[in-house]
């Protein structure tokens, strides 16, 4: 699905996914020495806390959303 994206779309994802052209991950191991590659973890870490915090707020203003939902179709 990723993969499939258009041209200058890209997901920001952790270091467990491997990089491609339309997935971005952060710098770890020998690749942190570099200044700008740690300047570049530091806001892609930030941009990500501030999406959970986001889904924190998703969660408490619609309560709902805290517990599977469950549906009879009968």
């Amino acid at each position: 699905m990723i993969d499939a994206l258009p041209d200058g779309i890209f997901v920001v994802g952790d270091p467990a996914y491997i990089p491609s052209e339309h997935l971005v991950t952060s710098y770890c191991g020998a690749q942190r020495n570099n200044a700008a590659n740690d300047t570049f973890n530091f806001y892609q870490s930030q941009v990500r806390i501030r999406i959970e915090m986001a889904f924190g707020r998703l969660v408490t203003k619609w309560r709902i959303l805290r517990s599977p939902m469950t549906l009879n179709h009968a």
